[in-house]
């Protein structure tokens, strides 16, 4: 950025040519009054006076960009979380569920290899796994005895709320972004969004099973999106390792030994077993995020597939997830 001012002799005009091709600021054929080189010293000065505050403005500008995407970064996460809060909030008394589920299936997708954006991207969409629950009445919602088939079937019809909530067009947001527009109604709001995307297949398919037999469409082993696979196993073995209204904490080799038995039939044989291989960060996740009235959390050492074998509990205990 130092201005050059080129005195020469040559009377060639390409030399002239390519002195100025090759950033000289200014140049003067000699001979050179005293007067006018430094009026063009001066010329070239004021000239790189005002690059320097040009650039300076330009990094200004770039600094404040970083910092209002990280406001902005930051306040989409906040909706998010209160949103997922909402959700449990009408439910039971589940502490840090929706928190752990983020964590566990951000350890899990880390596991199986996938890039930095989708592990952050499950990370925060995984929490919204059950936001259809807001749609379900509380005389289903909060009942403490054994629901009725009728009101199971009412209680499933959270997943396709769930997807209704996060993927289909919302109303709202079309009319406040017309109104942003100056009433333009040709506007439309963005429902292209890949973490919205990614949350509407989570909330729609993380009570799919890889055998075939869940709901809500019965979605065989790779038809259930991963992201669900993967929010399927964190839900239920959160779920598993809580305290409920109806149920106490269950024991870890007896989680673990479900878990085992759930590969291939319930969960993605693939996403099992990157869980138990990463499963010392599972549980440094759950112990520095348990909640201390509903969550016993063992100190025991890593459990592996083979300690497994030994813990069979088939048809003895029920999973208590919804």
């Amino acid at each position: 950025m130092i201005p050059v001012v080129i005195v020469t002799g040559s009377a060639e005009h390409d030399n002239k040519r390519n002195a100025l091709d090759g950033g000289a600021t200014d140049l003067l054929s000699k001979p050179v009054s005293v007067d006018d080189l430094v009026a063009r010293i001066r010329s070239s000065l004021k000239i790189k006076h005002y690059e320097e505050q040009l650039e300076k403005q330009g990094e200004w500008l770039a600094e404040q960009v970083v910092l209002k995407t990280a406001e902005l970064s930051s306040s989409r996460l906040e909706i998010i979380w209160r949103l997922a809060k909402a959700s449990e909030y009408r439910d039971e008394d589940t502490g840090h569920h929706v928190v752990r589920v983020g964590a566990y299936s951000r350890i899990i997708a880390e596991a199986l290899g996938h890039s930095s954006d989708y592990v952050a991207a499950i990370f925060h969409a995984a929490p919204l796994h059950d936001i259809g629950k807001l749609g379900i009445p509380d005389a289903i919602l909060l009942k403490p005895g054994k629901l009725s088939p009728e009101e199971w079937a009412i209680m499933k019809t959270h997943c396709q709320i769930g997807v209704s909530i996060l993927e289909e067009e919302c109303n709202l947001g079309r009319l406040a972004v017309s109104f942003a527009a100056g009433g333009n109604s040709a506007t439309k709001p963005n429902n292209s969004n890949p973490f919205l995307k990614m949350a509407a297949e989570i909330a729609g398919s993380h009570h799919e099973k890889w055998n075939g037999s869940g709901y809500p469409h019965g979605l065989v082993g790779t038809q259930i999106p991963l992201s669900a696979r993967i929010v399927a196993l964190s839900d239920v073995y959160d779920a598993l390792r809580s305290r409920r209204p109806y149920k106490e904490p269950m024991p870890l080799d007896r989680t673990l030994a479900i878990i085992s038995e759930g590969r291939g039939e319930h969960f993605d044989p693939q996403v099992v077993d990157k869980f138990l291989s990463c499963f010392q960060r599972i549980q440094d996740a759950e112990r520095s995020l348990s909640d201390n009235r509903n969550r016993e959390v063992s100190s025991s050492s890593l459990f592996t597939p083979c300690d497994l074998k030994s813990h069979s509990t088939k048809h003895q205990l029920p999973i208590f997830v919804n």
